[in-house]
């Protein structure tokens, strides 16, 4: 979708989605946009479906009288504060019981928004992480399942990363729509160090 009035637009509206680093071929030069790790942050406007929205170019920070790097600050400060980040046991989004006692602690946990749309621009925020791992339990392996959440395990519950790599490519050429692909890579979130890095262990 398109904007045709930018005079009108409500900048609480103007969102960051997360999308897949591969996207290139001189694509986003002509988008503001912030390389998050092996992932790009872009500026969108939400319409009033929550489904619907428009990536918004150099030519429509000019017309709001922005330059690219404010667009970006303004869509990142918004989805901090309105987006409602929010991380839960993956069994209870799948309406199970939440585990209890050792398996507590190896629980699986959900990272996402409010609307669950565009969820994995928690990735872009410390503030989100911390959070995230404090009740993932500390350090952690987060998972890119799609643009719109991603998955944290526990550390001490992962004896081989190589193998949640090899599951997220394969997830990603078999289940996955090309639109919603984040990333093959892995990542590893250091609470005491309050870092994220792609994995390549």
């Amino acid at each position: 979708m398109y904007l045709k009035n930018h005079k009108n637009i409500d900048p609480e509206r103007i969102r960051i989605h997360l999308i897949c680093g591969c996207v290139g071929g001189g694509f986003l030069d002509n988008f503001p946009h912030r390389r998050i790790l092996d992932m790009n942050a872009v500026c969108a406007f939400r319409f009033d479906n929550p489904s619907e929205f428009a990536y918004l170019d150099n030519r429509d920070a000019e017309q709001m009288g922005l330059t690219g790097d404010e667009l970006v600050n303004l869509a990142m400060d918004n989805s901090l504060r309105h987006d409602g980040y929010f991380t839960e046991p993956l069994l209870e989004v799948l309406g199970f019981d939440p585990p209890e006692g050792e398996e507590q602690e190896n629980a699986v946990y959900v990272l996402t928004n409010r609307e669950r749309f565009f969820g994995s621009s928690a990735l872009c925020f410390s503030s989100v992480l911390k959070s995230a791992a404090d009740k993932a339990g500390g350090d952690c392996y987060i998972i890119p399942s799609s643009v719109h959440e991603c998955l944290l395990i526990p550390a001490q519950s992962v004896a081989a990363p190589s193998a949640l790599r090899e599951m997220v490519y394969h997830i990603n050429r078999t289940q996955l729509a090309s639109s919603e692909l984040l990333s093959d890579s892995i990542y590893y979130y250091s609470h005491k160090e309050g870092a994220l890095r792609i994995d390549i262990s």
